[in-house]
């Protein structure tokens, strides 16, 4: 083992999503220094099993991390010490966490990836009935997040806007403003195209996607058609979405069912349009994906969609909060009426693209 120089990455909470796109991106990169550094990862037994057998890099698998929170917050501030002195990598250079929590653990150096927005959800009764997990975490997260904070030589967050709350609680030089960077011109989408006349949203059904008011937006503009990429059955709120459609008699919704990336960037490729009105995102992966691919994009008028947008001129803004807003969108863009345009944003931190330059400030 190189003395001194391990690095170690804990990710035992990812497995998809957007964040699993980032965890990809984050192995494919740390390859490139295992000559430098061993490199260890600490993840989930489904990740550990999609990555057997990769060279370079060793990945530790935590098979009870995503039965229950319980462990999930045992592994963070007592399980991954006891692992580090069972283990004999009490000597770490440097411990990243790809997901909000600084741990407990002997490093060096520390660092944390910050991208769950979820303290700053607003949430009505009807939403607690809905997803009371989701509410109870919206409260423990702001306590979790400030947890051991200060240990990190960096806190990487997505966003400008998102860096304001871990400012109040380390120091300007400690944020660093990581933007996703999508290159999808080797996968050919536009190619893969999956043509359709209707308007595109790929979200999880979860309260802040907000897929009730869209839907009911949708109910008053019959002629215009939306895909959602929901079977119905997720979840109370999926359920609760079905069964509005339903006694609405909205025929201009349709339920695709869950889709692979690749079945959903085809689809984005090939939609009208996407709209996307999600009232909280760390970054809104689909909004860059559709910029990626030159797509007409309708958005919420909210920090994170104005960064995820950044100078992308082909947009119509909207109040999600309001359905006529969405209608009016709609409206505008069906009618063929010029985009409303960028509305750019400030950058108040440091700020990287790349995973190299990442790693450039991390083992600097």
């Amino acid at each position: 083992m190189k003395d001194g120089r391990v690095i170690v990455v804990s990710a035992i909470n990812i497995v998809d999503g957007g964040m699993r796109t980032i965890l990809d991106e984050s192995i494919n990169h740390f390859r490139k220094i295992e000559n430098e550094y061993k490199i260890v990862y600490l993840v989930s037994q489904d990740v550990a099993d999609s990555y057997q057998g990769i060279e370079g890099i060793e990945f530790v698998s935590f098979p009870l991390s995503r039965r229950s929170w319980l462990f999930r917050l045992y592994y963070e501030y007592i399980g991954f010490k006891r692992w580090q002195l069972s283990a004999g990598y009490v000597n770490v250079f440097l411990w990243l966490s790809l997901h909000d929590t600084t741990p407990n653990v002997f490093a060096s150096r520390q660092a944390v990836y910050c991208h769950n927005a979820v303290v700053f959800l607003k949430l009505n009764i009807r939403h607690i009935f809905l997803a009371p997990r989701l509410y109870i975490v919206s409260l423990l997260y702001k306590y979790i997040y400030r947890l051991g904070i200060r240990k990190n030589k960096k806190v990487i967050v997505q966003q400008h806007w998102f860096g304001d709350f871990f400012q109040s609680y380390t120091n300007r030089n400690c944020i660093l403003v990581a933007r996703p960077h999508f290159d999808l011109s080797r996968g050919n989408f536009h190619a893969k195209a999956v043509k359709s006349d209707s308007f595109f949203y790929p979200a999880f059904p979860r309260v802040f996607k907000n897929h009730m008011t869209l839907v009911n937006a949708f109910k008053s503009v019959p002629k215009s058609t939306l895909d959602l990429t929901l079977s119905g059955n997720e979840n109370r709120i999926s359920q609760a979405i079905q069964k509005f459609c339903a006694k609405n008699t909205c025929e201009n919704v349709r339920f695709l069912g869950r889709l692979s990336r690749d079945e959903t960037l085809s689809r984005l490729a090939g939609c009208k349009a996407l709209i996307f009105p999600s009232t909280l995102e760390s970054w809104g992966l689909p909004i860059s994906e559709a910029v990626a691919l030159e797509k007409t994009v309708l958005l919420p008028d909210l920090p994170y969609a104005r960064e995820a947008a950044g100078d992308y001129c082909n947009v119509y803004w909207f109040d999600p909060y309001l359905t006529e807003s969405i209608v009016d969108a709609v409206g505008r863009y069906e009618s063929g009426a010029s985009p409303d345009g960028a509305t750019g944003y400030v950058k108040k931190y440091d700020e990287v693209i790349t995973w190299d330059e990442i790693l450039q400030e991390l083992v600097s």
